[in-house]
């Protein structure tokens, strides 16, 4: 499970409510550019936590087989000092 949970949006939605007023900050980390980071945000003014859901399916969507493990995901935000929100994932996700 922990391979595909990535592609659970379960877990995408759980982890959006997790993000918080970090969504620009994972979303540059993520490689999701500030128009596209933009319009998320105008599709969805008043409920951020669809911005972060979305943000995060363009992600798994664009990466594919790389987005399906929970380490990438843990791995980006502890290089961008985003630790708790890495153990997070770790913990929810079982990854390795």
């Amino acid at each position: 499970m922990a391979n595909d949970i990535m592609n659970d949006d379960i877990f995408l939605q759980a982890f959006a409510g997790q993000i918080g007023d970090n969504w620009t900050i994972i979303g540059a980390i993520l490689g999701i550019g500030n128009a596209s980071l933009q319009q998320m945000h105008m599709n969805n003014p008043r409920n951020q936590r669809e911005t972060n859901f979305q943000m995060l399916k363009a992600w798994t969507q664009r990466e594919g087989q790389n987005a399906t493990r929970c380490c990438a995901l843990a791995s980006k935000l502890s290089g961008a000092g985003l630790n708790e929100l890495a153990n997070w994932v770790i913990n929810y996700g079982g990854a390795p």
